[in-house]
């Protein structure tokens, strides 16, 4: 069975190296970047190797003959809109915002062109991802994949140490994981007791405390600048003090010949593209400077109610450009939607307090231009009929507890709200979904049907069973890491041992169903 790695980490290739040990695969084509090519070239030296970040920007391997056109009948019932891959983009015009449409919707044409002459060239009969797609490229190959009825391998991340999740389509909770969930409540019923393993009952208890016990497992990244940012206050001299550290640091091993960047250049097309590691570095300074005025900018405008004794739901934004709303969110990638959405079937009085994610302000996270805000988005927020923005330093859990409900696209928040006995609403395709508690709104009807129970007192969630939730992901073992270096260095894990891992993932999600007894 010919196979796509269309990954290019170097557990992926361990992880292929596995599956055609054990099981029918012949990886033909990889994705390739600075960590796997060797491994890929000595273990698999008729493969095609693809860069990653030429992959990304649409340049194509050498030696590759790719048809003039396709024949659009072999896709005849694909979506050539091509919304949410034009949207993916922006994660590459993060700079010069200089990708026009014109050229977005051609990039995508072509993408798709070359797609579907590879898989039919080598025979593509499953193609290996890494976690739900979230480059234009590998999207549309994800989408070209399902039209053609090609399998789909991909891992989906959770949260903390529960672990992932394989599937083979991120648009669909796992059937065979809400299964084992439903398994596991009917024997709750029968004892009446959670055997909880003390790791993860560690983490379910910091769920129930005090915002700060829970930072690390969901912010792990995170931690120092945002309690410097929300608590103690930054001045750009601390903010570029530890910059420059950092760019020392990395200086130190590093060339101009090995920085590679997915980012389009203004007055240039995408694929010819080659951002200097110094133009890099500018823009992150530039990033920064841009983060702190809008924050600025953002508590001008923002409330903190004495008290939070009305009526009100708590919406919480997500960090964009990411995956979490384009392509999970699907159209409440426009989260601005999801706000005006709540507000037309909220009753009048009913306030919705909309908060921002902390990353949007927090300048590790500085590798996009942030141009998805400024003080006109906020502005709009506001315009809408008893709307408003909430101070960052409010405690979240505190919002939580005192809303109605809580609201996001695909945001953690929803998961902390169910663990605190919340409900929550969870607009596009999430992990959570299924988890008692966890309403998936992916049109109004959804979202009607929701807030309907919510309001009339229909809701009453039994945190055992949000606990079950847990447990059945966790109990798969399939904590391994998603992503490149420093996701392996949080979890404390090698390449070959993350491979293992995922392997089993494979061969779980290959297996039969669980059984009933």
């Amino acid at each position: 069975m010919n196979v796509l790695i269309a990954s290019p980490q170097l557990y992926s290739a361990i992880l292929a190296k596995k599956m055609q040990e054990g099981e029918d695969w012949n990886p033909v084509y990889f994705q390739t970047n600075s960590s796997n090519h060797d491994f890929v070239k000595k273990e698999f030296p008729t493969a095609i190797c693809h860069n990653y970040i030429s992959a990304v920007k649409g340049v194509n391997p050498s030696g590759i003959n790719i048809k003039k056109e396709i024949v659009l009948s072999t896709l005849e019932n694909i979506d050539l809109d091509f919304t949410i891959a034009m949207s993916l983009l922006d994660r590459n015009d993060s700079n010069s915002n200089s990708f026009s449409y014109k050229e977005r919707l051609s990039f995508c044409h072509d993408r798709l062109n070359y797609w579907v002459s590879i898989i039919e060239q080598f025979s593509i009969k499953t193609i290996l991802f890494e976690e739900e797609p979230h480059q234009c490229s590998d999207y549309i190959l994800y989408i070209v994949a399902q039209h053609l009825d090609i399998k789909t391998i991909l891992f989906i991340r959770t949260i903390a140490d529960l672990g992932i999740i394989p599937s083979h389509e991120f648009e669909q909770p796992s059937n065979k994981l809400l299964q084992a969930y439903a398994h596991n409540i009917a024997k709750l019923n029968q004892k009446g007791e959670i055997d909880l393993d003390p790791k993860l009952d560690a983490y379910l208890r910091k769920l129930q405390g005090d915002y700060t016990s829970v930072l690390e497992e969901h912010l792990w990244d995170q931690v120092d600048t945002y309690q410097e940012i929300f608590q103690k206050g930054t001045t750009y001299l601390m903010i570029f003090s530890k910059l420059r550290k950092k760019i020392q640091q990395r200086l130190l091993n590093f060339t101009s010949a090995n920085f590679e960047s997915d980012q389009k250049e203004k007055s240039r097309s995408f694929s010819t593209s080659n951002l200097s590691y110094l133009s890099f570095q500018y823009y992150k300074i530039k990033t920064i400077v841009k983060k702190k005025r809008l924050y600025t900018v953002y508590k001008s405008m923002a409330i903190s109610p004495e008290n939070l004794t009305s009526d009100y739901v708590l919406c919480a934004l997500q960090y964009q450009p990411e995956k979490s709303t384009c392509p999970l969110g699907g159209k409440f990638n426009d989260q601005l939607l999801m706000i005006k959405a709540l507000r037309e079937s909220l009753p009048n009085h009913i306030k919705i307090y909309v908060k921002e994610h902390p990353s949007q302000f927090i300048y590790d996270y500085a590798r996009y231009g942030e141009y998805y805000r400024d003080q006109a988005y906020y502005a709009s927020i506001l315009s809408i009929d008893n709307v408003y923005l909430i101070d960052m330093r409010r405690s979240i859990f505190d919002l939580i507890d005192h809303a109605l409900f809580v609201a996001s696209v695909t945001g953690t928040i929803c998961w902390e709200a169910v663990n605190r006995q919340k409900s929550a609403l969870c607009f596009g395709h999430s992990w959570m979904a299924g988890c008692e508690g966890v309403h998936e709104v992916l049109s109004q009807d959804n979202l009607t049907k929701a807030i309907d129970s919510i309001l009339n007192g229909n809701e009453s969630i039994n945190l055992n069973h949000v606990k079950l939730f847990a447990k059945t992901i966790f109990d798969l073992g399939f904590s391994s890491a998603v992503g490149g270096a420093i996701q392996l260095e949080h979890k404390k894990i090698t390449p070959l041992a993350n491979a293992l891992i995922l392997e089993k993932a494979i061969q779980w999600l290959n297996s039969n169903p669980i059984s009933d007894k």
